[in-house]
């Protein structure tokens, strides 16, 4: 007889062990809704619990914050992607080309699970002269084409934001990740793991830390979407504490840093320098950073950057490895490619001629080459929450029902 069951102080223990050693050997899915079974006939339109379903998996892309900056309208058998307006062009999002890498991953997503109806997906880019907000047009075509291969790893694509361990990545697992990007035409998968490279990259991503808490613009665009709530009681979009892994310290002191006025006073005796030091610890133990590129800033290039991003990520979880962005120093080089950073302040804008001169130091003959993402890559334990996303009611307007 076990005394007090399973609430035995031993029994806990034994039981969070066994706990530790499945999760080594598993990476959870998401759940997302039921696999709608597939029609032994197809009709003229695709059935509506289909295309619901393939919203569905569009809307679990990534995005900044997780801010969802997404629209769906289903007219027949035309499904037409939209921004929504009041989810982008924040401060990061220079000429939307952080929503754009966005829209590249929904769509990549909804073409992957297109292809396990056997349905072809054709896109029409940026449709609409008259309506900015447009960002493509999908259509389903019934061809029998072959399930992807990223398919059944799909809903494992996560952000695990925990330490890795120091277990080096094998050249064997490089290579699959390669050959994922060398599908898209203009892309280009940079591998640090020299001691230099590695340092310069370090120091990149400590200064974009540090103008991240001392930029009013840009402290307040990330705390619009942290919730201070729960796990389950925050909004469905955004990020609670639980997702970002925060200890018991952090969560306590971040409704403090939340606010501007104690967080600039707080910035004198070297605050803002605090989440870089954690960025730094973090990048520390790895044996390697990943940086992906695309050869051209259109805002095609940037949805093809989008959608080769997609595939990486589902590769790199499909082979066990967890993934991090760490993408605050590009969008900051973004507006130095826009306007010479100019909107900053002079000592920030130095900040941000340095990363620049320091990334095309590591990128050598490749520095024209535009940055899309920025990834620590290793293995570790799964994390401990995931990102909501918003029911599809909520982002879906269907105009013409179908029949």
């Amino acid at each position: 007889k076990l005394r007090m069951g399973n609430r035995n102080l031993v029994q806990k223990m034994k039981m969070k062990v066994a706990r530790t050693i499945l999760e080594r050997k598993n990476i959870k899915p998401g759940s997302p809704l039921p696999t709608p079974p597939k029609p032994t006939v197809w009709a003229k339109n695709i059935p509506e619990d289909i295309i619901r379903y393939l919203v569905t998996m569009g809307a679990w892309a990534p995005s900044a914050d997780n801010c969802q900056p997404w629209r769906f309208a289903l007219d027949g058998n035309t499904l037409t992607l939209l921004k929504d307006p009041e989810r982008t062009g924040f401060f990061y999002d220079v000429n939307n080309e952080s929503t754009l890498i966005t829209f590249g991953a929904v769509i990549e997503n909804t073409r992957i699970a297109a292809t396990h109806y056997g349905l072809e997906t054709s896109i029409k880019m940026f449709p609409s002269e008259e309506d900015g907000d447009v960002v493509a047009e999908l259509k389903f075509r019934d061809v029998e084409v072959d399930e992807d291969p990223l398919f059944p790893f799909f809903m494992y694509r996560c952000v695990n934001r925990k330490p890795y361990r120091r277990q080096k990545i094998g050249h064997d697992v490089v290579q699959k990740l390669k050959d994922v990007v060398a599908e898209t035409q203009g892309a280009d998968m940079v591998w640090m793991d020299e001691d230099r490279a590695k340092r310069m990259m370090r120091k990149i991503i400590f200064d974009a830390d540090r103008i991240l808490f001392e930029d009013q613009r840009l402290h307040e665009g990330l705390f619009r979407w942290i919730r201070m709530g729960k796990a389950g009681e925050s909004k469905m979009d955004g990020m609670d504490l639980d997702v970002l892994e925060l200890s018991w310290f952090q969560k306590q002191a971040f409704p403090i840093l939340s606010n501007w006025r104690v967080l600039s006073l707080l910035n004198k005796i070297g605050m803002s320098r605090v989440p870089g030091f954690n960025s730094i610890t973090l990048l520390k133990k790895l044996p390697a950073y990943c940086l992906l590129t695309m050869h051209g800033r259109s805002p095609l290039e940037y949805i093809k950057g989008g959608m080769m991003m997609e595939r990486f990520w589902i590769k790199a979880n499909a082979l066990r490895l967890s993934v991090q962005p760490m993408a605050g120093f590009v969008f900051l080089l973004n507006h130095l490619n826009h306007d010479g950073a100019i909107q900053f302040s002079e000592k920030h804008r130095q900040m941000v001629l340095k990363m620049n001169t320091k990334l095309q130091s590591i990128l050598q003959h490749k520095k024209d080459d535009v940055p899309i993402m920025f990834f620590r890559v290793g293995y570790a334990e799964p994390p401990s929450a995931r990102s909501p996303r918003r029911p599809v009611d909520e982002v879906l307007k269907i105009e013409q029902p179908l029949r």
